[in-house]
């Protein structure tokens, strides 16, 4: 379980439109490592290549930082996004809900 703190500390450095569907127990249950890469910068965001390490082995994957409010915060929707090969995850399940609400009616 993650303590109350790391969380509320781990929530703070996220861009505010990235704390809807943020899991930090889940994000952090299996890290035993991150190794974070040279920043590039791309527009109006930073992305920094991480290592991340478990049991299973190493996974790269580039995190997005967006200034907000003078801070630079991880995106954590557009972070996800990128995992995805550029497809948005809301995106995803709004598709989901109508194929389901079609089913239903249909």
């Amino acid at each position: 379980m993650c303590h109350p703190r790391n969380e509320e500390t781990a929530r703070a450095l996220l861009a505010v439109s990235s704390l809807d569907g943020f899991d930090v127990e889940y994000i952090t249950s299996d890290l035993q490592k991150a190794a974070l890469g040279e920043s590039q910068s791309e527009g109006a965001v930073i992305v920094i290549p991480t290592i991340f390490s478990d049991e299973q082995g190493d996974e790269e994957i580039p995190i997005v930082m967006a200034e907000e409010q003078d801070t630079w915060r991880v995106d954590y929707s557009e972070t996800v996004k990128r995992l995805m090969g550029g497809i948005s995850l809301e995106d995803v399940l709004k598709q989901m809900k109508e194929a389901i609400e079609d089913a239903k009616n249909g």
